[in-house]
């Protein structure tokens, strides 16, 4: 028996790894560190910490796993830049293993962007506006462009929402725009799919440059709730995201 793993050892091991990446992130948030400071050398850490330094690296490969630091060959190891992408990717996989649908994240949609127009159109001001006003003109530019009007089409959301300057409906909007915004490609195949949807785009513009907040709310409320309707007639589309090139 004495070829077979010492499961406890294992247990142990994982358990540890776990105290030590939550100790690192109290080190980040005590130290104020900020993205792109380093952490202290793999030793001072390990002495802080009494523990072992295989224990350390793996703590500090898995917190790179998750985004949170990256390695630096000769340098040391720093706080990373805080990114989406991890969740992004997550939510990829829920689409791909059909746990949860287009629909749904439509319904996240419904719920947050109506608010992000409305407080789009109290901030907007000629100065500020630019983007969105490029953006859209980059939805009637791509029209007959199913790949380029999914980029417009998320350039002209992201324009709101920076103008709407709230970084936690930002970062929501983010994770669950792009997949929606994808399955919207089919659209090309039904007639007057993307005209009726840059129709409603006008509608959010003008409302935001007018600075009319209800106005706003209720155009992205509408148009929203269009994307919705059309994935909900087309089956509720599961994923475009196998086919990037679609």
């Amino acid at each position: 028996m004495a070829d077979e793993p010492d499961l406890f050892a294992q247990v142990v091991t994982v358990g540890t790894v776990g105290v030590i990446m939550a100790q690192i992130q109290e080190i980040i948030i005590e130290r104020h560190l900020l993205p792109g400071d380093k952490l202290p050398p793999e030793r001072d850490l390990a002495l802080t910490m009494s523990v072992g330094r295989n224990v350390l690296r793996e703590a500090i490969g898995r917190l790179c796993q998750k985004g949170l630091l990256v390695t630096r060959s000769g340098r040391g190891t720093f706080v990373a830049e805080p990114s989406l992408e991890g969740l992004k990717e997550s939510l990829e996989l829920l689409l791909r293993m059909n746990q949860i649908n287009l629909i749904e994240l439509c319904d996240v949609r419904l719920l947050i962007e109506p608010k992000q127009a409305s407080l789009a159109a109290k901030n907007a001001n000629k100065l500020n506006t630019a983007p969105l006003m490029s953006a859209f003109k980059m939805l009637r530019t791509a029209a007959h462009d199913a790949n380029e009007h999914v980029l417009a089409d998320l350039a002209f959301h992201n324009a709101i929402a920076d103008l709407a300057h709230h970084s936690l409906f930002k970062a929501i909007v983010a994770v669950v725009q792009e997949p929606v915004t994808r399955g919207m490609v089919v659209g090309t195949k039904v007639p007057r799919a993307i005209d009726a949807s840059d129709e409603q785009h006008e509608k959010i513009l003008k409302a935001i440059l007018a600075g009319h907040v209800t106005k706003a709310e209720a155009a992205m409320r509408e148009h929203i709730g269009f994307v919705r309707e059309y994935l909900s007639l087309h089956g509720g589309i599961r994923t475009q995201l196998n086919d990037r090139s679609s």
